[in-house]
């Protein structure tokens, strides 16, 4: 009897930790879904903005995974095709505490929150906003839609207030015009290097373009920092450490003259791929030049861009299937996304920058002064939290 419940607490233990529930498993599945979906639909945005915007992919694939808590049938099955996330009752559960505790974490520097605007009219069910609103970033709305300046007006503030006042008028009254769900987000990063670029060595640089042309506040710093070069996608890619441990910028410097076909080529690697190169190489002495900016991006692009993608018939008035949010009938009508970031010398060790700028090593130069993209990146989930590109100079 022993040595079977010795055995038992066995089984337990690695069903707990390799299971189909486990921690590993969880972030595994959260990791590969999330990346893939990023990557394609940076793509898309990125064609539509001609490569010069920011966006955080992670906020839409939670809004299409919330949504997918309501729908049923082909609806469900097209969503899932897009985000791949799973659909067994533990992971979401697993997942959303892990979104949600890096959220916490980040709170400083990183705000997102979305929202799902309905008709209160619908009589939505307490199940779906109990389950969809375990997220601590995702809020369910229900507005009388027949108001529309004062449903786009609550909508603004709630957004306003959730990133404290940089993201606004996200909704206007027409969007609320022969609709009955929408889903928005504000999203905003601020940077808080953790070795700041000493402002004594901004100065205006040349930018070249093929949009143009022009001056920027260039930024300098020579440091010890993670470069590497990834040839199968002709691209140098440089991490630039935050303040926060967990999360860095990953600043991707391609050898074409334009940014536009980087994100395209993104499928060929992981995350990890870059992590690794920088571990086989390690860190070495670089001479950083990169462009101070401040981009916001209004993308209301996005259903077309996830129609493109392969989910269609939620943007379907009689053909949605979302019979676990409401008995009347539902479908998204708008998805947006209004996302901001700032890029400028702050960091936490201004004192060491000083210290620097001065080297008896020759360093190696990573000079950004044509198109280049970034993404902010989670290291302890490998989740893209924010990425952009930016093609079009100016000063800031």
């Amino acid at each position: 009897m022993r040595s079977q419940l010795i055995f038992l607490a066995c089984v337990a233990l690695v069903y707990g930790r390799d299971g189909p529930c486990s921690e590993s498993r969880t972030r595994a599945i959260l990791k590969r879904s999330t990346y893939d979906f990023s990557v394609k639909l940076l793509d898309r945005v990125s064609q539509e903005t001609d490569a010069h915007f920011v966006y955080s992919p992670l906020s839409t694939w939670i809004q299409l995974a919330s949504l997918a808590e309501g729908a049923k049938e082909d609806t469900l099955n097209e969503i899932w095709n897009v985000t791949r996330h799973h659909n067994r009752y533990c992971l979401k559960k697993n997942w959303k505490r892990i979104i949600n505790e890096m959220d916490d974490d980040l709170k400083t520097v990183y705000k997102r929150k979305s929202v799902l605007v309905i008709d209160k009219l619908l009589n939505v069910k307490r199940s779906f906003i109990r389950n969809v609103q375990r997220l601590n970033s995702f809020k369910v709305l229900l507005y009388n839609f027949n108001n529309k300046q004062r449903a786009a007006d609550k909508v603004n503030d709630y957004i306003e207030k959730a990133t404290d006042g940089v993201i606004t008028d996200i909704l206007y009254p027409d969007d609320f015009r022969a609709t009955v769900a929408l889903l928005a987000g504000g999203v905003y990063f601020k940077n808080a290097w953790k070795m700041s670029f000493n402002p004594v060595y901004t100065y205006p640089k040349p930018f070249y373009s093929i949009y143009g042309n022009a001056t920027v506040n260039m930024m300098k710093q020579i440091g010890y920092f993670n470069i590497t070069n990834i040839p199968i996608i002709h691209t140098k890619v440089l991490e630039i450490p935050c303040e926060k441990d967990r999360i860095s910028m990953l600043v991707f410097l391609p050898e074409s003259p334009y940014a536009m076909d980087l994100f395209y080529s993104l499928h060929k690697i992981q995350l990890i791929t870059v992590y690794k190169l920088f571990q086989r190489n390690g860190p070495k002495l670089v001479n950083v030049q990169l462009p101070r900016f401040n981009m916001t991006t209004d993308i209301d692009s996005l259903p077309e861009l996830i129609h493109d993608m392969g989910a269609k018939k939620l943007f379907q008035p009689y053909r949605a299937e979302f019979k676990g949010i409401s008995d009347y009938r539902v479908y998204a009508s708008l998805i947006t996304q209004i996302a901001n970031i700032e890029v400028s010398e702050y960091g936490v060790k201004a004192e060491v920058a000083l210290e620097n700028m001065v080297s008896d090593n020759n360093p190696v130069d990573f000079i950004v002064n044509k198109p280049f993209a970034f993404m902010l990146v989670d290291k302890v989930n490998d989740l893209i939290l924010f990425a952009g590109a930016y093609s079009k100079p100016s000063l800031f």
